[in-house]
This record gives structure tokens, C-alpha cells and sequence, in this order.
């Protein structure tokens, strides 16, 4: 994304999610963030958060207005929204994850990740090579992320099926246990596994989406929720 020097550099990876509109997302911000660090860097040195909250954020802001100005797109009570074919209109399909790291001065480490996009730090061991997550992958999957960020918002984590705009239809991915806490669906689970569907991941993920019921506009609101991060 940007070298000063030896010492000094910005890496990054943006990963654009939406058929039409992904790689337009993260090339949008990815440009933005670049520009952003290059005039902001030495910052990092004395508020690596506030730079790092800086930076993400004119990365959204960058998203939001290259997709915007896309043909078919308008603006609506604060979506962005296209046709759905049928005469309606739905939530513009594109958005991005970032996961950036900042090399100062060859000795400090600052990372910041919205998304799925995980950052790895391997570092030598008396094993040979030892890696570490540095920050956990934000999903909605992720039993934690719904629990602390998502249960109590009104929001819903259905599984992505041509069923998920219909309400009566939904496989929610998340159900009480019994004892006060969350589990995955075991009904939604096995009605996935009869209808074949498959997983995003090798490692076992399926594709979900994150849901408020907003009536008078169009029939949800649908979103990628993935709240970000700082190390």
C-alpha cells in the first residue's frame, strides 16, 4: 500500500465482497486509505487509534461514494440501494474488509482490521516458525461477535439462501440453548445440508447476512455487519 523507507511502511489487504460492485469498493478505499497514511503517517508515532479510526473511516466514506455514482444506484433515507428486478428496489450489493499494518520506524507494530480479511504475525520460535492472529476475524458467525455486538440490536443472522428475503422462510443461524445462551440452529443446519448447499470456506463457513426489518422501505436491510478493531 506505501513504503516511506526501510523502516517505515503501510501493508494492507482490501477484500471487496459483491458480484457488481466489490472490486469497486475496495479499489475505492484502498486508494483513499493509501492517500489518507501517506499524509498522516508520522501520526502513527503519537495516536496510532485516533490514524488508525481516521483512516478506516475515509475508506467508507470512499466506498459509499464510488458506489454512489454506479448507474442504477440512487440514494434512499441513507441506503444505497438498486433495482431488484421486480419492479423494487434492494440494498446495493458491494463493501469491502480491510486489514492494515503499519511498520514505524522498524520496531512498532500498529494493526487495525474490519472484516474477515485476518491479520497473521509469524515470528521465529524454538519450533522453527510461531504465527499469531492478531486480531479475531469479525463475522456474525462468530458466536462471541453475535452475542456481544448483534443479539440485543434487533438485528437477525440468517444463512444466505435464495429464501432470505422471506421472512416465513429464513434459516436463522443462531437459536437459544435453553440456559440462557446462544447455539447454532441444529434445524437450520440439517434443512442446509437436505438442500446440498455448500460452505464459502475450506474450513467449514457458510455465507451469511445480517438483517433489520425496516417495512416502509423496501423489505430489510441488508448488511455485511463487521465492527472493527484495533491492536
Amino acid at each position: 500500500m506505501l513504503r516511506l523507507d526501510g523502516r517505515n511502511c503501510v501493508l494492507a489487504v482490501l477484500d471487496g465482497h459483491g458480484s457488481a460492485y466489490g472490486g469497486i469498493a475496495a479499489r475505492a478505499a484502498a486508494e483513499a486509505m493509501r492517500a489518507y497514511m501517506g499524509a498522516h503517517f508520522g501520526s502513527l508515532r503519537l495516536d496510532p487509534r485516533g490514524v488508525m479510526e481516521a483512516c478506516f473511516e475515509h475508506g467508507h466514506r470512499a466506498i459509499h461514494e464510488a458506489l454512489r455514482v454506479q448507474p442504477g444506484v440512487v440514494l434512499r433515507e441513507g441506503l444505497l440501494l438498486e433495482s431488484d428486478g421486480v419492479g423494487g428496489l434492494q440494498p446495493c450489493d458491494g463493501g469491502a474488509t480491510a486489514s492494515v499494518a503499519a511498520l514505524i520506524d522498524g520496531s512498532r507494530l500498529v494493526y487495525a482490521a474490519v472484516g474477515d480479511s485476518a491479520g497473521i504475525l509469524a515470528h521465529p520460535s524454538a519450533a522453527g516458525v510461531a504465527v499469531e492472529e492478531l486480531i479475531a476475524e469479525h463475522s456474525s458467525m462468530r458466536l462471541d461477535e453475535w452475542e456481544r455486538r448483534l443479539a440485543t440490536g434487533g438485528c437477525a443472522v440468517v444463512y444466505d439462501t435464495p429464501e432470505m428475503f422471506d421472512e416465513a422462510r429464513q434459516l436463522p443461524v443462531w437459536e437459544r440453548d435453553g440456559r440462557g445462551g446462544w447455539r447454532k440452529s441444529a434445524r437450520s443446519e440439517r434443512l442446509l445440508e437436505e438442500s446440498g448447499a455448500g460452505y464459502k470456506t475450506e474450513r467449514g463457513d457458510r455465507a451469511a447476512v445480517t438483517s433489520r426489518v425496516t417495512p416502509a422501505l423496501c423489505h430489510s436491510r441488508w448488511t455485511q455487519t463487521q465492527p472493527g478493531a484495533l491492536l
